[in-house]
């Protein structure tokens, strides 16, 4: 009976789904005047990240308003966007957009097709209904579009370190040339007006580059010969020649489900992501998490229509508005879909200025008829947000539980490690609760003059979140939404704008162990760290801003002390700073970005990169940039500069074709494959930490992607 209080307790509890919309008008000069609306006024920050972005990375900030928040925007006519809100750093999908696809990350992308929208709008709709700014509703119909993420590429590589010197040794597989592709095909719609289903089939994946030549490995005339014979007879399997037979164009994704106007269930399969959730501060359900990648496992997930929420509404007279429970038994404890689990929570806004999220995570057994026989993890989470006058308050709560479970002789207990997690072996007997706990507070004000968040957090030894990535495919999901294990941190920050041309701004913490008695987080117990990063922006006109920051550090310990790899170990260190210029043009340069940055977040290295980002006539978009690293240790640097320049340009407006052609030598700045080469991989104005790895390598690439 306890078990299942504990299973199904998370059904009893309250998530704001905030009016969002979309309007677009017809402009003279036959551009469309794109409106997005956000509809809530006790967010303190929305953006709009969509295709037209390229996302999170260049999320555009929206006006603060009485009803809520605004963005104007002006879109070519015949254009279709993709789009989410980003409210207050949680991701939200805008629930009346005109039409809606699937993100392949267990939500949906609004999508609107600009040229439906305006004759929808002008003619007051026919077979969808427009709203009265212009927002179409269409009435659900069976629909299956298709969509494809697709990539074709040519690389040529080479190591530049041994030609020095005359020397042309090469040891086998450092020289290589070939064709690379990815393809991802994606159907999503509804098969019958209450049946949804999306689809992705994984065409090829190649990104090995080796096919046409790899030195001492396969000659050039062989290579070519092959690859065009296959390209001829048998181009899919050319396309996946480095996939394993098992991945040679598979079923990556598939979800189903049904929607009614009180419940919807939904059942996805293999990497099918779970829906995302985010409860206040923390990111407690992943959108990287998949159903099952082992191919066994997957989730099944019912949640409250949206006549509930309405019911419940009147019922109270509002008092208890956007109400939504989740109850989603599932085979992806583990990510890789070999432990049964669940995750459930319930939320809603109370008297309007109070929101409320409790979920509940549990990890069980591995085998059918042992699902209950042992609970291995129970994560509790309580998340709170309010707004008290100009003051908004977000905090957050966790509590963890662990099981055990016999060893291979079954005569012993053995500690249980978390799947995807930086936690490792838990002990379910620990001598204070503090170790399996977590929480999270801030406290936010804005007036016209200035913002000014001060917060408070800590995460103890064990404390863990199930559902959220952890070392896998570089991620750092956990440790970025609780903090390092065993600390505390007290933070605040401010950002003031004296003027409309100039604002600056300062977030500084101080971190220490949180538990002694536990395994310390730094070499020295009594170590305390402080961190500062000053921060600005100055607008110099409409078309012109300057940004900047820097984030330093210092430990009070000498066993703390920063090693920078053969250098005296160092009490403060700058880890990271950046400056970026940018400006609109009229003439050869419609667009000219100007970034510098400065990274010593890794030990061997100090980096130092110039960036040009340019946009030329004819849609074209031109980077060239410069990388100049310091080693850390007494073997000199023969060779410490990189250099690099790049193009890329629409050639296809209908189907989102970007040509894209690039050249690096010791530094590389671009994406990888797979993610796209025509795109910078920053992080903040630096490079991406791996980009540095490039060293002693050089390549030219040249390649198509479509995304439509």
């Amino acid at each position: 009976m306890k078990k299942c209080l504990a299973l199904f307790s998370s059904l009893m509890m309250l998530s704001a789904a905030a009016f969002a919309d979309i309007s677009a008008k017809q402009l003279d000069d036959g551009n469309v005047e794109v409106t997005f609306f956000y509809g809530n006024p006790r967010a303190t920050e929305v953006k709009v990240a969509g295709d037209f972005t390229n996302w999170a990375d260049g999320a555009i900030a929206m006006t603060k308003g009485e009803k809520g928040f605004s963005l104007t925007q002006v879109f070519p006519a015949g254009t279709v966007l993709k789009y989410k809100f980003i409210a207050d750093e949680n991701w939200t999908e805008d629930m009346r957009a005109p039409d809606k696809v699937d993100d392949g990350f267990g939500g949906h992308n609004a999508l609107a097709d600009l040229d439906v929208l305006v004759e929808s709008s002008a003619s007051g709709g026919d077979s969808a209904s427009a709203s009265g700014n212009g927002n179409v509703s269409k009435k659900p119909r069976p629909s299956i579009k298709f969509q494809t993420w697709s990539m074709v590429g040519f690389q040529n590589k080479w190591n530049i370190s041994d030609y020095k010197d005359g020397n042309t040794e090469k040891k086998a597989g450092e020289d290589s040339s070939g064709i690379g592709a990815k393809s991802y095909w994606k159907f999503s719609g509804n098969v019958t007006p209450h049946v949804p289903v999306y689809v992705e089939v994984a065409l090829c994946e190649n990104d090995g580059f080796n096919n046409l030549y790899n030195r001492d490995v396969l000659q050039l005339k062989d290579g070519t010969r092959e690859v065009g014979t296959d390209l001829a007879f048998d181009p899919l399997y050319m396309l996946n020649s480095n996939a394993s037979e098992a991945e040679k164009t598979y079923l990556g994704h598939f979800k189903t489900g049904v929607e009614f106007p009180w419940v919807k269930y939904t059942t996805g399969y293999k990497y099918a992501k779970l829906p995302p959730h985010s409860n206040v501060n923390w990111t407690t359900i992943d959108n990287e998490w998949e159903a099952g990648y082992s191919a066994t496992g997957g989730y099944t997930q019912w949640e409250t229509g949206d006549k509930v929420k309405e019911s419940l509404a009147n019922a109270t007279n509002g008092a208890v508005s956007d109400f939504n429970a989740v109850f989603a038994p599932n085979r992806t404890a583990d990510r890789a879909g070999t432990q049964y689990g669940m995750y459930a929570y319930a939320n809603a806004n109370l008297f309007d200025n109070h929101y409320v999220d409790f979920q509940y995570n549990g990890a069980y057994g591995k085998e059918f008829d042992k699902v209950f026989d042992r609970v291995f993890e129970n994560d509790y989470i309580l998340g709170y947000k309010g707004k008290i006058g100009p003051v908004v308050v977000k905090a957050n709560g966790l509590l963890n539980t662990y099981g055990n479970y016999l060893d291979e002789e079954k005569d012993k207990v053995s500690l249980y490690s978390p799947s995807s997690s930086d936690v490792g072996a838990v002990d379910p007997f620990v001598d204070k609760k503090i170790d399996d706990t977590a929480a999270n507070v801030n406290v936010y004000y804005e007036n016209d003059l200035l913002d000014a968040t001060v917060g408070f957090r800590y995460r103890g030894n064990q404390a863990n979140l199930m559902y959220v990535e952890q070392g896998a495919d570089d991620h750092d999901h956990i440790t970025d939404t609780l903090g390092d294990r065993n600390r505390w941190r007290g933070w605040f920050d401010v950002h003031v704008f004296p003027t409309d041309m100039f604002s600056i701004g300062v977030n500084p913490y101080i971190e220490k162990t949180l538990n002694k008695d536990s395994r310390a987080s730094f070499a020295d117990k009594d170590n305390m760290l402080l961190y500062i990063k000053p921060y600005g922006d100055v607008i110099l006109d409409d078309d012109t801003k300057i940004n900047f920051y820097a984030e330093t550090k210092y430990n009070t310990k000498d066993a703390d002390h920063l090693a920078r790899g053969g250098r005296e170990a160092k009490a403060f260190i700058i880890e990271e700073a950046g400056v970026r210029f940018e400006t609109k043009l009229d003439g050869l340069l419609n667009s000219l970005a100007v970034m510098y940055g400065y990274d010593a977040n890794e030990a061997a290295v100090d980096l130092h990169t110039l960036i040009v980002d340019m946009g030329l006539p004819l849609g074209i978009n031109a980077q060239v940039g410069a990388g100049f690293r310091t080693v850390n240790n007494s073997a000199a640097d023969d060779d410490p500069f990189g250099f690099f320049l790049g193009m890329n340009k629409q050639v296809c407006k209908s189907y989102n074709t970007v040509f894209y052609t690039n050249f690096v030598y010791g530094v590389d700045p671009y994406k990888a494959f797979g993610d796209g080469q025509d795109t910078l991989n920053l992080d903040g104005y630096t490079l991406d930490s791996k980009s540095y790895y490039f060293w002693h390598n050089a390549a030219f690439r040249m390649g198509l992607k479509f995304d439509f």
